[in-house]
């Protein structure tokens, strides 16, 4: 999934006020680093596709497996800081989690 599509999922999902969801969210100082990690990670899959096609024509790869090697590696820093910068988030409540309810739930509360 590109990133724009990671992106509106986001929106739908109702996680953006801006987009008429019920979460309070601070300004996301992780938003740019999760668009980051995930363009990464889109590079290391276009790289292994172009070295699988080398290696079927019979090419050598050493510099493919070199760039995807050094991807992988600046992918864990990334992960890694995204995941410091979620965990602050929550702690500091610069982020809350959404309530989520159930459909049936909500339809037996307008019953009763």
């Amino acid at each position: 999934m590109s990133r724009a599509g990671r992106r509106s999922q986001l929106l739908r999902a109702g996680s953006v006020p801006a987009a008429g969801g019920d979460c309070t969210m601070a300004p996301d100082p992780w938003f740019s680093t999760y668009d980051s990690t995930c363009q990464i990670a889109q590079e290391i899959a276009e790289k292994i596709q172009e070295r699988n096609q080398c290696e079927r024509r019979g090419e050598k790869t050493p510099k493919l497996t070199l760039t995807i090697r050094t991807l992988l590696k600046n992918l864990k820093v990334k992960i890694d800081l995204l995941k410091d910068l979620l965990l602050r988030a929550v702690s500091t409540r610069q982020m809350y989690p959404c309530k989520q309810t159930h459909p049936f739930l909500e339809w037996e509360e307008k019953q009763s």
